[in-house]
């Protein structure tokens, strides 16, 4: 009967060990490319599930965002939702969404749309396309609208200087570094189940 107890106990303590390596809902903040905003604010953030790479549609569970006017902070619109579309090469990082630059490696599209019932915002990059009787030069686009575009950015074979990583990815949204897991935490995780383990080991050389 001891043993039945302890074996459940160290279950118990074990799993909720593992627990806390799963997978967790990721919170990030929206990047805000005040340079190519006209005048505008951009705030909000984007949740997943916690999956890093690819990013799916359903791997995002909520958004939501505002757009102010800078000079007055009057709020020009909002939106939030659970769904997007899109999501063509996005990854997640466990501090950054993005967007993966242009190029065979990545594919001819590259874009992210969060639409609410009034008002959109969205990432867009699209490689050279050649269809014989039209050439379409490359486009990057980042822009919102609620009918009429509060900021619309396009450009031809020049790639936006938005807030980007090395190789030239699109950076969307951050989390800020404060909610990312220290490696203490591991540490502590990880130390916790080796104490299990050891706990066993103890109980059965003192039986023998």
């Amino acid at each position: 009967m001891n043993k039945l107890k302890f074996f459940l106990a160290a279950t118990a303590i074990c799993s909720a060990l593992l627990s806390g390596l799963q997978a967790a809902p990721i919170t990030y903040a929206l990047v805000n490319n005040a340079a190519y905003q006209d005048g505008y604010t951009l705030s909000g953030s984007i949740t997943t599930d916690g999956t890093l790479g690819d990013i799916t549609m359903s791997g995002i569970t909520s958004w939501n965002w505002t757009i102010t006017d800078t000079a007055t902070s009057a709020v020009v619109v909002s939106a939030s939702g659970n769904e997007t579309s899109g999501n063509n090469f996005v990854r997640a990082s466990a501090t950054q969404i993005y967007l993966n630059p242009l190029g065979s490696t990545y594919g001819g599209t590259s874009n992210l749309r969060l639409a609410g019932s009034s008002a959109t915002l969205q990432w867009d990059r699209r490689e050279a396309r050649d269809y014989g009787f039209f050439q379409m030069p490359s486009t990057d686009q980042y822009y919102a609208h609620n009918g009429g575009f509060l900021w619309y950015t396009m450009s031809e074979d020049q790639p936006l200087a938005l807030s980007s990583t090395t190789d030239g990815s699109w950076i969307i949204a951050e989390v800020s570094t404060s909610t990312v897991p220290e490696p203490s935490t591991y540490g502590l995780l990880f130390g916790g189940l080796a104490l299990a383990v050891v706990a066993v080991r103890r109980r059965k050389s003192t039986q023998a």
